[in-house]
């Protein structure tokens, strides 16, 4: 019977019943895709959107607040003359004013890179904002001339305390190193630019110039904030690394390129130091005239050139920028000696365009070449370090010229510390040249 079923069957040709397939995944290329499905994927699309914003709108939050603390750094520096005559306080006070901010900032820089690896960006950058904020009320309730040693010291704090999280968290939060740097750099000598010339131009025409001034800069400290508090915070609690405090800090490898890097960027701010020190003065005496505003704007265009020369030459090669940034430098420093000999005001002009462009651009290649060599666990370590010796080697030439003038003289101490910064910039100069060939 079996047999000729089985017969009967296959002389027929029908199929027989096959067992039901079982497999989830069946029918998955037949079956549209349930409603929930598409709804899923349009929710996971919108969050992917929001969190792209979200960072999007923490790093224009950072780079405001990078440049709204910088503006505060020299705000006092066209106002120096009003409080000295207000105070009656000596030159060698107004160096150990600034003497007070430089004492402040280094260590600063070192203590709060390794807490912004340990507790985070955005609780530091709190922490900028807030002594940029104690430090202008600090000037607006000045009666003497200690108020001023204590505002100087909380803008060293302030400033110590956004170098190296900022740059951390400009990194992170964007997608493009070298893009990073040319914020970075923009953001810091463009904040540096704007605070003297707000404060040098109402100096010379708002009624209460000083008062005036700090008001004005802690309503630009609001967005500052506001941004800061509602950040996203770039560095998660899994990268982060105990808070130990301990000597400066080089990234673990490359220590040597680090250095040569960290040294572009450091001559190039002593240089900065020595234009802004001879600038003012210069004019004053061959223009004969107390007009502040008038007295800034050649300071002005020093510091505004630097980050427009950034964002039009960004595209170099970070080495490139660098050596032809120090090279620059050493010619518009020269220049600017020379034009204050022979008392030509184009000529100073001329060479407060060529010093400023060239201290961007070492400063950016610097900034490029910095970004490439810090891993991510020690950014804002190793920031602190890279900002704290280049403050230290501006501080170091201010207080030297400060200190020099009165046995030399501003010309002969202004001279004889540039012969000395000159030296190191072109040496720089050449020992990055080698490197490039090196690597050719």
């Amino acid at each position: 019977m079996d047999a000729s079923t089985h017969n009967v069957s296959s002389v027929s040709g029908e199929a027989q019943p096959q067992p039901a397939d079982l497999s989830p995944l069946c029918c998955v290329a037949a079956t549209p895709a349930p409603a929930s499905w598409e709804m899923g994927l349009r929710l996971s699309n919108r969050l992917h959107l929001g969190s792209h914003l979200e960072r999007r709108s923490s790093y224009i939050a950072v780079a405001y607040t990078m440049t709204a603390v910088a503006v505060g750094l020299n705000l006092l520096t066209p106002l120096y003359g009003m409080y000295r005559q207000k105070f009656d306080f000596s030159a060698f006070t107004l160096t150990l004013i600034f003497a007070a901010y430089i004492v402040t900032l280094v260590p600063a820089m070192l203590i709060f890179g390794p807490l912004a690896d340990a507790f985070g960006r955005r609780r530091i950058l709190l922490i900028s904002v807030l002594a940029a904020a104690v430090a202008a009320i600090l000037l607006l309730a000045a009666s003497g001339t200690p108020w001023l040693f204590a505002a100087r010291i909380v803008q060293g704090i302030a400033q110590g305390a956004i170098s190296g999280a900022a740059s951390a968290a400009l990194i992170e939060l964007g997608s493009d190193i070298k893009k990073a740097a040319l914020v970075i750099g923009t953001t810091v000598t463009g904040g540096i630019a704007l605070g003297p010339i707000l404060s040098g131009v109402l100096a010379q025409y708002a009624p209460t110039p000083p008062m005036l001034c700090f008001l004005i800069y802690l309503v630009l400290l609001v967005p500052a904030l506001l941004g800061t508090l509602f950040m996203t915070e770039p560095l998660l609690p899994a990268d982060r690394r105990a808070f130990h405090p301990h000597r400066p800090s080089l990234p673990t490898n490359g220590k040597q390129a680090f250095l040569i890097s960290t040294a572009i960027a450091a001559f190039g701010f002593a240089a900065s130091a020595l234009f802004l020190s001879v600038i003012p003065s210069f004019l004053s005496g061959l223009l004969h005239t107390r007009n502040i505003a008038l007295l800034i704007a050649p300071v002005g265009l020093f510091l505004g050139a630097t980050p427009l020369v950034q964002l039009l030459l960004h595209n170099l090669p970070a080495r490139r920028a660098a050596v032809i940034g120090l090279v620059l430098e050493t010619i518009g420093l020269l220049g600017t000696l020379y034009a204050a000999s022979i008392g030509s005001l184009p000529l100073l002009l001329v060479t407060a365009v060529v010093g400023g462009g060239g201290g961007g651009l070492a400063y950016l290649g610097s900034l490029s070449l910095i970004n490439q060599l810090i891993p991510k666990e020690q950014r804002g370590d190793v920031f602190g370090t890279y900002y704290a010796l280049n403050y230290l080697s501006l501080g170091v030439t201010s207080i030297s010229v400060g200190l020099l003038i009165a046995p030399l003289g501003l010309t002969t101490a202004v001279r004889w510390v540039a012969s000395v910064v000159v030296a190191l910039c072109l040496l720089t100069a050449l020992v990055v040249i080698r490197w490039l060939r090196v690597e050719a």
